[in-house]
């Protein structure tokens, strides 16, 4: 479904539309994580023939094209969401420049996971490009994702907060 319908059907049908559109965003990260679970079992079906090597190789490139496409729905998802609530590009881009660093402790880059029970550091900071990633759970993200998932508020919450600490 195209966000646009999207939004107009939640507007049709009186629900709150960052709500409906929080709910996509939630759905179409789950399947991000179901395709790496996919992609994973795919290695079961390699067997000495070439005809198992090419649906390998088939159900890798499908899985991938579709990673792509969910990436860009998430991202015209939240461009929405946010003009919207009256953020702009900009606004979103600062926020993601807030340092990871000011918001997980971390020892030689690692730190343990926000998304899963963790008990060896498997959460890895990228400070080149202030993203964080997952080895154990293979979660990643960006400051936005970060605060979110530390304090349980929504993206556009997340993009003001995150903004305001960098100008206060």
């Amino acid at each position: 479904m195209l966000v646009f319908d999207m939004v107009r059907k939640a507007k049709e049908i009186d629900i709150d539309v960052n709500n409906a559109l929080n709910c996509r965003i939630r759905y179409l990260t789950d399947r991000l994580w179901d395709i790496g679970e996919e992609k994973e079992n795919y290695c079961e079906l390699i067997t000495d023939n070439d005809w198992s090597i090419a649906l390998f190789l088939n159900r890798i490139a499908a899985a991938n094209k579709e990673k792509v496409e969910i990436r860009k729905e998430i991202h015209a998802i939240k461009s929405i969401t946010a003009n919207i609530e009256g953020i702009t590009a900009a606004d979103i881009e600062q926020a993601k420049m807030y340092p990871i660093g000011r918001l997980i402790d971390f020892s030689k880059g690692k730190a343990l996971c926000l998304w899963h029970v963790d008990k060896n550091p498997s959460l890895h900071w990228y400070r080149q490009n202030n993203k964080v990633k997952c080895f154990a759970c293979g979660k990643s993200g960006d400051s936005i994702d970060v605060h979110m998932q530390q304090t349980g508020v929504d993206f556009i919450t997340a993009v003001r907060q995150l903004f305001w600490e960098l100008y206060t």
